[in-house]
């Protein structure tokens, strides 16, 4: 997983757009290390045997970063997997391909940019899936850091773009793998 680090990270949008403040020396929120750290491990599992699926169960039980490999990040992985080929094949037609882990830094500011867990980009199509290992249930719409990512992301500003959350252990009405699609002028704003 890529380690750089924007000021402006879309990860922390709701932070900072809500109370700049944040921005400052010590106005960063405390984060649960216990939690982060399962959580960055799990990414580590999704991007890992992202290529090699079929050695995904070699990784049970493995440890990474001190923190042990379970069945639930297995399966989360899987769930992503399986996300992200379901939406290659939904729009097929748009010759789409995949990149996982990518950095992407603003072309106007520096300060803002972020690692992106998936972007699938085809011909006028950008949508971006991130991946969550928590329980507490992320709202896909409206939601600041998919709609950085996509800010980033973009080349240009098509007519629809789509964003995806896809968290395994959320009990979410709307299931564990949800959807928004976003006009291009709601980006363009």
């Amino acid at each position: 997983m890529p380690d750089k680090h924007c000021l402006f990270s879309p990860s922390g949008s709701s932070r900072w757009l809500q109370c700049s403040a944040s921005l400052l020396p010590g106005g960063e929120e405390p984060e649960d290390k216990g939690h982060a750290a399962e959580g960055t491990v799990a990414h580590a599992v999704c991007e890992k045997y992202f290529r090699k699926q079929s050695q995904l169960d070699e990784a049970l039980g493995t440890e990474i970063d001190g923190i042990t490999v379970t069945q639930e990040m297995i399966d989360g992985a899987r769930l992503y997997y399986q996300t992200i080929n379901d939406l290659l094949d939904e729009f097929h037609d748009r010759s789409p391909y995949a990149e996982i882990e990518t950095f992407q830094q603003s072309d106007w500011c520096e300060d803002f940019g972020g690692t992106i867990d998936c972007v699938i980009r085809g011909d006028d199509l950008t949508i971006v899936v991130d991946y969550k290992f928590g329980r507490v249930p992320v709202e896909v719409v409206g939601n600041t850091q998919l709609l950085c990512y996509l800010l980033l992301a973009s080349e240009q500003y098509y007519d629809e773009h789509h964003c995806y959350i896809v968290q395994p252990r959320a009990n979410h009405d709307d299931g564990p793998a949800r959807g928004w699609q976003v006009r291009g002028e709601t980006l363009a704003k």
